[in-house]
């Protein structure tokens, strides 16, 4: 019973890495809003890095 939000995490996290969703079809899932901004800040990591 534990793979299952394990799996859906580290699913969600894939997605919100490789921009599959943008931002403004997150707000169509519940909970979307924040999914949205856990999607640009890992974003934003990545481009702070490549600077």
């Amino acid at each position: 019973m534990t793979a299952v939000p394990l799996g859906a995490f580290v699913f969600m996290a894939i997605i919100g890495k490789s921009r599959i969703i943008t931002e403004k079809e997150w707000y169509i899932i519940p909970l979307g809003r924040k999914l949205a901004k856990l999607q640009l800040a890992i974003n934003s990591k990545k481009k702070g890095e490549k600077q």
